[in-house]
Parts: C-alpha cells; structure tokens; sequence
C-alpha cells in the first residue's frame, strides 16, 4: 500500500474502528484481519454499502 492509500486508509479505518468497537490500522496483518472482518459484516448485513476503488485492476 502506498503511502496516499495509507492516508485514505487509515481515515476510513478510524470510522471503521469507532463505529465497530475495533482497532484496525495500516500495516499489511491489520489490514487482512479489517479485510476479514468486513467481508463477515457484509455477509450478515451490518454493512449496506461498500464502495471499493482501485481493488484488482492491472498495473
């Protein structure tokens, strides 16, 4: 993760944190476990709405 999708990152993860109770940050474990933690709210509609920019395209 670059250093300005670390920024953007780390914003939403502080809304992310406050709203869920948890303590993701920026560095690549703490993104997986977020990244986990988002697709199981997903899956059990505590999330309505995700918008995902810049995931999977080629380089």
């Amino acid at each position: 993760m670059d250093s300005s999708a670390k920024g953007v990152f780390g914003e939403s993860s502080n809304d992310y944190n406050a709203m869920f109770k948890t303590s993701y940050g920026v560095d690549s474990k703490e993104f997986q476990n977020y990244y986990r933690d988002l697709a199981k709210r997903i899956k059990s509609k505590e999330v309505d709405l995700i918008i995902v920019v810049g995931m999977f395209l080629p380089v």
